[in-house]
């Protein structure tokens, strides 16, 4: 398009050059056509001439204005979709960036929240954990005081049962092997209690360490 405008004005200066010519010649002939009828009627004829060419440079200059007004609207055109487009993208741009910051926060603070949380259990943990060891130390210390008992009762048993020989008491056997009894059952029971505990402490420790490594792995 801009070669098309830079011909028609080159076409135009030539016309303009021409039409001056032309104008110098009408000047020559007019001083000539007072005293030449003959140069008269040559001019009279080429006044239409002149005039024809005048009329196409004037169209030629309005079609070449016209082309090039068409040209700079439809290059404003074309300037202003791309600007609208480049605004659009840094608008958008820009909001996936304030959505991903806001993801970024939430995310820091559900780690801080779920850190503080995971150190707040490990703590109770060891706390759970210590009071179960310390039961366990309980009941370990009652199992042995139950053993030092079992043994003492058949320490007695072996007495009463030496003595029975002589007395021949039935009820006192029987009272002895009740004791007994009831000795060796307390025994057994605080043996599974002890067994439970350290289960259970066995098994809180598992879980403090799971929670310890989530909380690790939470951190990176």
């Amino acid at each position: 398009m801009s070669k098309t405008i830079a011909e028609q004005r080159q076409l135009l200066a030539e016309l303009t050059e021409h039409r001056n010519a032309l104008r110098g010649i009408c000047e020559s002939q007019n001083s000539k056509i007072l005293n030449s009828k003959k140069q008269e009627q040559v001019l009279q004829k080429m006044i239409p001439t002149l005039q024809e060419k005048r009329k196409e440079l004037d169209q030629i200059l309005q079609k070449a204005k016209k082309e090039e007004h068409d040209a700079n609207a439809r290059q404003s055109q074309q300037y202003e979709k791309i600007e609208m487009s480049a605004l659009e993208e840094i608008q958008n741009t820009k909001e996936s960036i304030k959505a991903l910051e806001m993801r970024c926060k939430l995310i820091e603070n559900r780690k801080k929240v779920l850190t503080e949380a995971f150190r707040k259990k490990d703590e109770q943990l060891d706390i759970e954990i210590a009071e179960y060891k310390m039961k366990i130390k309980l009941v370990e210390a009652k199992s042995h005081e139950i053993n030092e008992r079992r043994n003492q009762l058949d320490e007695i048993f072996k007495i009463k049962r030496s003595q029975s020989k002589k007395l021949r008491t039935i009820d006192q056997i029987r009272s002895l092997e009740n004791d007994i009894a009831n000795t060796q059952r307390e025994l057994e029971q605080k043996e599974k209690e002890v067994q439970e505990l350290a289960l259970e402490c066995k098994q809180l420790q598992k879980e403090r360490d799971n929670l310890r490594k989530k909380t690790q792995d939470q951190k990176h």
